[in-house]
């Protein structure tokens, strides 16, 4: 009798899963990320990696999809936490360091403490840790994932389109929806959107490199977008450059 109730109630589990389209689909989502978790070096070598350093060039586009500006960054993460960032604007030479929990920025060598700047230097930060270690990422606790099936991406400049499986991502205590693109065939991550306060932004990755058995950003195209991944115009584009560890 007890073994027949245990197998009604796995059945009953089981059928519940399958009517369940919420769960398949966070299943799903879980499956592609880890699929490309390994696609980009595998969670071993992400847990292993010590330090990693880079310089990263942002150029900023007009509505004319002209150059307005170029923003060189040295960025060096380590991956107990810590991060130091670096920069020259028409200010002078901005530094922001981050180590156990802890933020401080200075700017030509003196701290400052204007909760602003402060507030701003620590969304860049995190902001560097979560885009540039993608998929990994998406292994956060709080991230909740959902499968969206495949959705055709277009490329404007080439005027090429792939279809692409879609993962949607949120987290608490934000309003902003977050999309991620993977290929079925190689399960890397070829792009990402954002849905910021009702402004769509879409970012492809147009060129992977490896680097310290990572597979990570070399370089990448930010568009404004519509509500359908379609690119409008070009916002910025950013350059890689890996640099060698001491």
């Amino acid at each position: 009798m007890t073994k027949k109730i245990y197998s009604i109630f796995v059945f009953a589990l089981l059928l519940f899963g399958c009517a369940n389209p919420s769960l398949h689909r966070e299943k799903r989502a879980k499956d592609l990320v880890n699929a490309s978790i390994s696609a980009h070096g595998g969670q071993s070598t992400y847990d292993k990696l010590k330090d990693l350093s880079y310089i990263k060039t942002t150029y900023t586009y007009d509505s004319l999809e002209q150059v307005s500006d170029t923003l060189v960054q040295h960025i060096h993460h380590n991956r107990l936490g810590h991060i130091r960032l670096t920069y020259q604007n028409d200010r002078g030479l901005n530094e922001i360091e981050e180590k156990d929990e802890q933020l401080s920025v200075r700017l030509n060598g003196v701290v400052q403490y204007d909760t602003t700047l402060i507030k701003n230097a620590k969304s860049t930060v995190d902001g560097a840790r979560f885009v540039f270690f993608q998929p990994f990422k998406l292994k956060d606790s709080l991230v909740r994932l959902k499968a969206l099936g495949r959705r055709t991406l277009s490329h404007k400049e080439n005027q090429l389109s792939e279809e692409l499986e879609v993962v949607e991502a949120t987290y608490p205590n934000s309003s902003d929806i977050w999309y991620f693109f993977f290929d079925s065939e190689s399960d890397r991550l070829l792009a990402n959107a954002v849905n910021h306060n009702g402004k769509m932004s879409l970012t492809t990755n147009d060129t992977l490199q490896w680097h310290e058995g990572l597979l990570v950003h070399r370089f990448r195209t930010s568009y404004l977008a519509n509500e359908q991944f379609e690119p409008i115009r070009v916002q910025a584009r950013y350059d890689y450059e890996m640099r060698a560890q001491d």
